[in-house]
């Protein structure tokens, strides 16, 4: 079942629960679901499309609780975090950090990365293998870490 199928049935199930919090989330993503769906037509959207989709309502979201906690806005910061949680219900799991970790590893050692300078082949190489399946933070993280401490080594 595509996402925007599923999250058309589960925003039915929350207009009849009156869950208000998961129909709000719903009603946004099925929004940037259809506005993906119009800027690429005639085609329809991946599931890796579907899914960048997701990844950037989730991302909004993040950015969004960093601002409020900023300007001391607890009730904004929880509305937000309440929306991520309902959202990261639709991610696929993605691979665990070990696994991520020995991909940089492989990623770097096949670049030959030396130092920082090199971010952008390794961050690259790995995005690739994972595809929409990996949080880019998680990855770029990883990658931060081996590069520094392969430039500490030297």
């Amino acid at each position: 079942m595509a996402l925007l199928e599923r999250v058309e049935n589960d925003l039915h199930e929350a207009i009849r629960s009156r869950d208000d919090v998961v129909l709000r989330t719903l009603r946004m993503l099925k929004s940037g679901l259809q506005r993906a769906e119009i800027a690429k037509r005639p085609e329809a959207l991946t599931e890796i499309e579907e899914i960048k989709v997701l990844r950037t309502e989730v991302k909004r979201r993040e950015e969004s609780i960093v601002e409020y906690l900023k300007g001391k806005r607890q009730d904004l910061v929880d509305k937000e975090e309440a929306e991520a949680k309902v959202l990261r219900t639709y991610l696929p799991a993605g691979p665990d950090e070990n696994a991520v970790r020995a991909a940089v590893s492989d990623a770097v050692a096949k670049t030959s990365a030396s130092s920082p300078k090199d971010f952008g082949k390794v961050m690259g190489l790995v995005m690739k293998q994972f595809g929409a399946n990996v949080d880019g933070n998680t990855v770029s993280k990883a990658v931060k870490e081996a590069l520094s401490e392969k430039q500490e080594k030297a």
